[in-house]
């Protein structure tokens, strides 16, 4: 049965040979890639393909999963970060336009979106922001050592790699922050930073976050420096363990996880 001209919320926009309801329903089943090329067919046509209603009904019919994909853009002083929320037939979704750090003139990452946020990360993962897409609202997580880790190591987070994953707890719906700081050498002759832990629960309403809580860190060290993969299921995180951790056997994968509600570590899984 054809769809009433109502589900379209501007029917009176589209005019032609076709009754809107009949190109509805033409347009509707085609992937999206091929609608982002008939929005230059005429005024009309991106209209309807614009359309709210319409583009709720499109998604509904072709459901997927999307991309995230970014690049720092110099402007000026600063690296402002272009976001792409692309699907996987390379039609892009939505654009963001986020403003660098005025202070900050380094390069920025795009990491893995997570719990439906974008995190952005630079110096080293010490600093980090993330991104709603659906408001475009940007949260920037405290750069510095949580309290308690201040005053018992006297170090500041300049003297660390940062691995930042962020997960959404499924019980409460919080979006929490997992830092893993691993210590970098050269700080101090014979001294390296241990590793520590820490966790930020971000606020819904504010779009801040909670002070930064010091956690015990994993029972096996997780690499912060360079590439770090990370998956996050049903509030757990997990991290590959360091391969150049002591015991570590040569050609497996250890991964550690983590627990978001709990915020404690969990047991380490034993790969192959």
């Amino acid at each position: 049965m054809a769809p009433s001209p109502s589900k379209c919320s501007r029917p009176d926009a589209v005019t032609g040979v076709l009754p809107v309801d009949a190109l509805y329903e033409i347009l509707l089943p085609l992937p999206a890639k091929d609608l982002c090329r008939l929005r230059a067919v005429s005024r009309a046509w991106r209209s309807l393909l614009f359309d709210p209603q319409f583009i709720a009904a499109h998604g509904a019919r072709h459901p997927g999963p999307l991309v995230v994909a970014g690049h720092p853009t110099p402007a000026g002083r600063r690296n402002d970060v272009r976001l792409y929320i692309m699907d996987f037939r390379g039609c892009i979704v939505k654009r963001f336009h986020v403003p660098g750090d005025a202070e900050h003139k380094g390069t920025h990452q795009v990491l893995a979106s997570q719990g439906g946020l974008v995190c952005i990360s630079s110096d080293l993962g010490s600093r980090c922001r993330l991104l709603d897409p659906a408001t475009g609202a940007v949260s920037t997580l405290p750069a510095g050592l949580a309290e308690e880790h201040a005053a018992a190591h006297g170090t500041d987070i300049g003297q660390y790699w940062a691995a930042v994953v962020c997960g959404k707890v499924a019980a409460t719906g919080e979006h929490k922050v997992l830092r893993v700081l691993e210590g970098m050498r050269g700080y101090y002759p014979g001294h390296i930073p241990e590793p520590l832990c820490e966790v930020l629960t971000l606020d819904g309403g504010g779009g801040g976050f909670a002070r930064s809580r010091g956690k015990q860190t994993s029972p096996d060290p997780v690499r912060a420096r360079g590439e770090t993969s990370s998956a996050v299921v049903d509030g757990i995180v997990y991290l590959f363990v360091d391969d150049l951790a002591p015991h570590h056997i040569a050609g497996s994968k250890r991964v550690a996880s983590f627990d978001l509600g709990t915020e404690e570590w969990r047991r380490t899984l034993q790969g192959p």
